[in-house]
C-alpha cells in the first residue's frame, strides 16, 4: 500500500494532534493533583496561633504535603483511609515542620525535634538531643518589641544533628516575677512517637505537655497530615 503526499500529511497531522492531547492531559492531571484541598497532594491551613513564631507568624496559610511521609488514616479529612499505619512507612526528618491531628480532631503545626529513640530535654531554654547540647546563637531581637515589656525576647537560630537550622523565640528574665529558663525532665522517646517543639518556645502547647494537661503530648505517626512545604504570610 502506498500512500500520496496528502495522506502523509494527514497521518503526521494525526500523529501531532495525538501527542498534544496526551501532553495536554498529563498536564491537567499534574496540575489538578497540586491544587490545594482539591487534588491528593496539598492541603492548606490557616495558622491561628503565634506558637510556630518567627517560623509561621499567626494569620498565615501553610500548604502540607500529604504525600511525604506517606498516606495515614488521617490524610484525608472528608474520609479516614482504611490503613493501619502509613503506606508507605516514612519518618519525618529532625527539623520538619509537620501537620498532625489531635484526637478532638483539631490539626496541630510543630516542629520535629526528637524521633523515635531520641533521647530530649531542654536545660535552661537550650535544647539537648541524645545528651549533647544542640548549638545555638543568638541573633538580633525582635524589632516588635518595647522597651516597657515586662519580659524581652530576643532570636536564637538553632543547628539540629543534620545540620539544619531555624529560629526560635526566647524570652529573657529581665524583670522580677519574670518566668525562669525552661528546664524539663529527660524524655526518651518510644517507637512511632514523635517529639515536636513550637518555634515560640514560651507560647506552645507542644510535646513538653502532656495531652491530659492541654499540650500534645508525644506524637504518633499516625497522626500526621504532612509535612508544609510553603508558608504565605498574609
Amino acid at each position: 500500500m502506498s500512500f500520496d503526499a496528502a495522506d502523509l500529511a494527514d497521518i503526521a497531522d494525526r500523529r501531532l494532534f495525538l501527542r498534544v492531547t496526551a501532553i495536554g492531559f498529563l498536564l491537567f492531571l499534574v496540575v489538578w493533583a497540586c491544587l490545594p484541598n482539591v487534588g491528593p497532594v496539598f492541603r492548606t491551613y490557616h495558622v491561628m496561633s503565634a506558637s510556630m513564631e518567627p517560623t509561621i507568624d499567626k494569620g498565615s496559610i501553610v500548604w502540607a504535603n500529604r504525600l511525604a511521609y506517606g498516606l495515614g488514616r488521617v490524610s484525608y479529612e472528608s474520609f479516614p483511609l482504611p490503613i493501619a499505619g502509613r503506606w508507605p512507612d516514612l519518618v519525618p526528618m529532625r527539623g520538619d515542620v509537620i501537620v498532625f491531628r489531635l484526637e478532638d480532631g483539631r490539626d496541630m503545626v510543630m516542629r520535629v525535634v526528637g524521633l523515635p529513640g531520641d533521647k530530649v530535654q531542654l536545660l535552661r531554654n537550650e535544647l539537648w538531643i541524645d545528651e549533647a547540647r544542640v548549638p545555638r546563637r543568638v541573633l538580633d531581637r525582635p524589632s516588635d518589641v518595647t522597651e516597657q515589656a515586662d519580659c524581652d525576647s530576643r532570636f536564637v537560630e538553632e543547628q539540629l544533628p543534620e545540620g539544619r537550622r531555624y529560629r526560635t523565640y526566647e524570652k529573657l528574665v529581665c524583670a522580677k516575677g519574670a518566668a525562669p529558663p525552661l528546664t524539663t525532665t529527660l524524655v526518651e522517646v518510644p517507637a512511632r512517637r514523635l517529639f515536636v517543639l513550637g518555634d515560640n518556645r514560651d507560647n506552645a502547647a507542644d510535646s513538653r505537655i502532656a495531652t491530659e494537661d492541654g499540650g500534645v503530648g508525644l506524637v504518633p505517626v499516625e497522626t500526621i497530615v504532612g509535612r508544609v512545604e510553603f508558608v504565605y504570610d498574609r
